[in-house]
């Protein structure tokens, strides 16, 4: 079976953090590492273990944040209520 996550490059690792805004503690908590081995990875110092990059990355998409700009579905409901009622109050 082929390894579907080759080890990551620094760029890549940096990336995925900040991508779903966590810090380097919060992904060293991810990767069930020190914040030290995780900031050693982000470095470049030692490269990441791809069993680790593969649960990395699937913990990750599981457990990011949700966007917390999105409004929620009553607020997305007033703003298209208030739109419809300018469209109507033009006319």
């Amino acid at each position: 079976m082929r390894n579907v996550y080759p080890s990551p490059s620094v760029e890549a690792i940096r990336r995925i953090r900040l991508k779903y805004d966590f810090t380097q503690r919060d992904m060293a908590e991810l990767a069930l590492v020190t914040p030290h081995t995780w900031n050693r990875w982000e470095k470049g110092a030692t490269p990441m273990p791809a069993n680790v990059w593969e649960l990395v990355n699937f913990k990750v998409k599981t457990f990011a944040p949700k966007d917390t700009n999105a409004p929620s579905l009553e607020e997305a409901l007033d703003n298209w209520e208030d739109t419809q009622n300018l469209t109507m109050s033009s006319r």
